[in-house]
């Protein structure tokens, strides 16, 4: 039989490195969209890093903010994975409008070519509510996107997955599904990281010398790479807003994790944590502090129930996702674990 074609959008990327190299796994073939076609050989070297085969991957020229070859892309495709997001402000860059008007192509050209289910990678910044409550975040909420002091990322991604919602609104041919990841951890692809992996990078380096009270829901990037693709699959995953997270953790947790677990290589992480007032102080001058300004002393909880129930999802612990990930900052930085 022919191996079912999927289309996987931001294959240079962290998550879409991993994605492409376990639906490789999983026996499809896969076509991956590139900014620039260069970079196809270094995602070939870290898929081979995995031991997986490449034989049933394609690459395809196309960017988020141009109309060209996203036809061409979705030919004989049958599904479409949309991973591809900015995650930077870069100068010159509007990234609620790239990130929502990229969605847009996705889902139009797919739409045009007869792709049967597009699954979007949204965030869980996307479903944050305005004040902690006693019970646990479900897919039901929506993060207010007017409300004051919200970053330009989460805008975009919330308002990116609302535009992906009333694109199928009355869509009987398309099926959507989106993927609400919460801050992904994990090994390395190979040479490849992501941005979000900065914060333990920093940590061991000793360049946080004191922590905010800051606390991050975790999952782990071979996780949320598999319900991707087990929502693809599903037929009753089609329509759904699916949530993928283990559990949330305070910045000082992640830094007595690394202390336990790595030793001497982890003598300069750091474990004051500072005041909530120099945190708010901070923030004022620092772009990185302030996204995260009204989180400062509170911690969200959130549900993975839907994943569990609907797709026999399960996260491993947001401590073995933390551990990898440091393990792979140390070993692309040529320090042993002691």
């Amino acid at each position: 039989m022919t191996a079912k074609q999927v289309l996987i959008t931001g294959g240079a990327g962290y998550v879409g490195g991993w994605t492409i190299a376990t639906a490789l796994q999983q026996g499809f073939s896969v076509r991956a969209t590139l900014r620039d076609k260069g970079a196809s050989e270094t995602v070939r070297r870290n898929i081979a890093t995995l031991n997986v085969g490449t034989e049933r991957l394609s690459f395809v020229e196309a960017d988020l903010t141009k109309d060209e070859s996203w036809d061409a892309a979705m030919q004989g495709v049958e599904y479409v994975l949309h991973v591809a997001s900015p995650m930077i402000p870069r100068q010159g860059l509007d990234l609620i409008a790239t990130t929502r008007d990229g969605t847009l192509r996705v889902l139009k050209a797919a739409k045009a070519a007869g792709v049967k289910r597009v699954v979007i990678t949204s965030s869980l910044v996307a479903a944050k509510p305005a004040i902690v409550t006693g019970n646990p975040t479900d897919e039901t909420v929506w993060t207010d996107t007017e409300r004051t002091g919200i970053g330009e990322y989460v805008r975009a991604k919330t308002l990116s997955e609302r535009a992906a919602w009333n694109f199928v609104a009355n869509e009987t041919s398309l099926e959507l599904t989106t993927i609400l990841p919460s801050f992904i951890q994990g090994p390395a692809f190979g040479s490849t990281t992501s941005p979000s992996q900065e914060l333990i990078a920093r940590m061991l380096a000793g360049k946080m010398p004191a922590l905010p009270p800051i606390a991050l829901s975790i999952v782990d990037v071979r996780d949320i790479v598999k319900l991707h693709l087990s929502a693809m699959n599903a037929p009753e995953a089609a329509g759904e807003r699916i949530i993928g997270t283990a559990e949330s953790v305070w910045l000082l947790e992640i830094a007595t994790t690394l202390k336990e677990h790595f030793g001497h290589d982890a003598d300069r992480v750091a474990t004051r944590v500072m005041p909530k007032w120099l945190a708010y102080c901070i923030a004022l001058f620092n772009p990185q502090m302030r996204q995260f300004i009204l989180d400062l002393g509170r911690k969200h909880q959130f549900s993975a129930t839907k994943a569990a129930q609907l797709l026999g999802w399960k996260a491993r612990p947001a401590r073995e996702a933390i551990v990898a990930t440091a393990a792979s900052i140390l070993a692309l930085a040529g320090r042993s674990r002691s």
